[in-house]
């Protein structure tokens, strides 16, 4: 019967996917919002795992000189995982700050530029973090003991109640993982939403009204929006081959290319 639960998920997933229209993206204003995911996975030194944001922002600073996109640092314990944007655009991917050695990679370029990116954050061999940004490899690094957990639920756009390293922008889709998916897979796929193997958690955020992220992975970790608000902006979806028939020159996340 598990069998036969995990392939309808499965199926529902794959039909949700080559069906879902990008409508709607949350707005978070950089002084209190967030959404709180729970506990859709929990990174022991052992775990692996993989995070997925896409995002729009065109602030310069933030609350604490970073904004953070998603993580498990909602309560003052440590160590913890997250990715965020600091001052001045920067992405970084972080295993625990400083003081418990955690591993930490910080991208070289500013994406705080009106623009739809894509962030992942890959978790593995224990005591390593990945950072990718728009299907490029930005770095690696290994460090600390490699528990990236303390037993607190996730945020989206805050790290805590009350506006700590709270984001000023817009999120539109966030998919997470309890696998490391390989390079080669995260540089080759421009739509992450077609890896369901270890899928653990997928909000699309195409909902456009109430308070609540419905998980679309099948494992019920629905989110609490506290705050953030509806938008309209989203990414344009498309094909972005210049040789495909159909190449839409203002499209940023392929969706499918024809070949005559």
């Amino acid at each position: 019967m598990k069998k036969i639960k995990n392939f309808f998920i499965i199926i529902l997933f794959l039909i949700s996917s080559i069906f879902a229209q990008d409508n709607y993206s949350l707005s978070f204003d950089g002084v209190d919002d967030f959404v709180d995911l729970g506990r859709p996975i929990s990174l022991n030194e052992e775990s692996e795992a993989s995070f997925s944001v896409r995002f729009k922002t065109s602030s310069e600073t933030f609350n604490d000189g970073l904004g953070i996109l998603i993580t498990n640092d909602t309560q003052p314990t440590n160590p913890e995982f997250a990715l965020s944007m600091l001052d001045g655009g920067r992405l970084k991917v972080s295993g625990g700050p400083s003081s418990v050695n955690g591993p930490q990679v910080i991208s070289s370029l500013s994406y705080n530029d009106g623009l739809w990116h894509e962030v992942v954050g890959v978790k593995y061999d224990g005591n390593c973090v990945k950072l990718y940004i728009d299907g490029e490899n930005i770095g690696t690094t290994c460090s600390g003991s490699g528990v990236m957990d303390t037993g607190d639920p996730y945020f989206l756009g805050a790290a805590r109640i009350g506006g700590v390293a709270a984001f000023n922008g817009l999120i539109n889709r966030v998919m997470i993982w309890d696998v490391a998916l390989e390079s080669a897979l995260i540089e080759s796929e421009n739509n992450l939403e077609n890896i369901s193997s270890g899928l653990v958690g997928y909000w699309n955020i195409d909902e456009g009204s109430g308070t609540v992220l419905s998980d679309l992975s099948g494992n019920d970790n629905n989110g609490t929006i506290n705050g953030a608000s509806w938008s309209s902006n989203t990414p344009v979806n498309g094909c972005t081959n210049i040789y495909a028939s159909n190449y839409n020159s203002d499209a940023y996340f392929n969706t499918g290319c024809e070949f005559e």
